[in-house]
This record gives structure tokens, sequence and C-alpha cells, in this order.
């Protein structure tokens, strides 16, 4: 949330692997993408 409202933001990355693996990986990768969103110009409205 930024100023008491919800910002969505989505991305696609492709990935291999088993359920858990691919499952782990996108957890991994979306926590790592938090602070690049954040500080995108367009989320400070």
């Amino acid at each position: 949330m930024r100023n008491d409202r919800i910002v969505p933001f989505t991305e696609t990355s492709h990935v291999t692997g088993s359920r858990n693996g691919i499952r782990y990986h996108a957890a991994g990768y979306a926590l790592s993408r938090i602070e690049h969103y954040f500080n995108a110009p367009g989320s400070r409205r």
C-alpha cells in the first residue's frame, strides 16, 4: 500500500522444474522484486 491505497503490479517470469521448485523460485523472485516496484516511478501517486 502506498498512501492508503493498493498499487498492483504484474510481471511474467518463466522457469522450469518441479511444482514445488517452481513455487519456491516464484516466491523468492517475488520477494526480490518488492524494492524495485516500491521505488518504481508511478508508484508514488
